[in-house]
């Protein structure tokens, strides 16, 4: 077997390959470039090809099947990026890299974490020997609710490591796993933007999910219009050192003491 890996990362990837082919006895090539057009030539006379997440549409997969590739496969777990319809119609086989689950759903609630307490903030802060707190308080995710869309290997993990936080959990998958029920409830996409404190995607890279979070932050948007049309003159307003405390009249502080001087009252 004669193998070609693309995109191969020369500090720590290009170790292991070569351990296992002296292992397992097969010849292999590799580059850090990714995958074109351009560079298909490099597989010239290899018969396995090894990528990571870079698109393989039919056009660069005719490309490699015309140098002599019968295998294909990806160093991740998701193969969305592939025509896999497209390979099999050349006679190609696809493999993915099915690895453990915990290492990306660990990973996701460690940024999780950081997003809710500001940790990138407050680690940019303290190299300036900024130490105050304004603009930094952060929110216990143990009081949040966290919606998690996509219950498959990895978004099952996430659910059932974020159950030990004791947070409210939302989920949304067009097929609903059993096992998440126990933990999470399921709602539609609607109810889980307008409701989640912070939103987990583990949803494979499709058409049909593009712009998730741009139409989440949508929903939110017109929430928050909603709620500003309905909210009371009489509602709290903060200016200048009354900022914090409740002000019945609908004037500020600021505005009462000109009013009180004789001042007029601007528009």
């Amino acid at each position: 077997m004669k193998l070609f890996a693309y995109a191969l990362r020369e500090y720590d990837e290009l170790g292991y390959l070569d351990t296992c082919a002296r292992e397992m006895g097969f010849e292999y090539g590799w580059t850090s470039e990714y995958p074109s057009l351009e560079n298909v030539d490099l597989a010239r006379g290899y018969d396995e090809l090894c990528i990571i997440t870079n698109p393989m549409p039919a056009e660069l997969l005719d490309a490699f099947h015309a140098e002599g590739v019968k295998n294909l496969a990806t160093r991740t777990i998701g193969y969305e990026h592939i025509d896999i319809r497209h390979a099999y119609e050349l006679g190609m086989r696809v493999a993915n890299a099915p690895y453990p689950p915990e290492g990306v759903a660990n990973y996701a609630i460690m940024l999780l974490l950081m997003a809710q307490r500001k940790v990138k903030l407050l680690a940019r802060q303290t190299l300036a020997q900024d130490f105050g707190l304004h603009g930094k308080l952060g929110k216990d995710i143990s009081t949040s609710t966290v919606g998690v869309i996509g219950t498959g290997r990895i978004g099952t993990t996430v659910v059932k490591h974020l159950a030990g936080f004791g947070c409210r959990l939302l989920a949304y998958d067009p097929y609903p796993n059993p096992e998440v029920t126990k933990l999470a409830t399921y709602v539609d996409l609607d109810t889980l933007y307008a409701e989640s404190d912070a939103i987990t995607l583990h949803a494979p890279g499709l058409p049909e999910n593009r712009h998730m979070i741009r139409r989440c932050c949508l929903l939110q948007d017109e929430a928050r219009r909603h709620h500003r049309e309905r909210r009371p003159r009489h509602a709290h307003r903060h200016s200048g050192p009354g900022r914090g405390r409740r002000v019945q009249s609908g004037w500020s502080g600021r505005a009462r003491h000109h009013r009180a001087r004789g001042g007029p009252l601007l528009p």
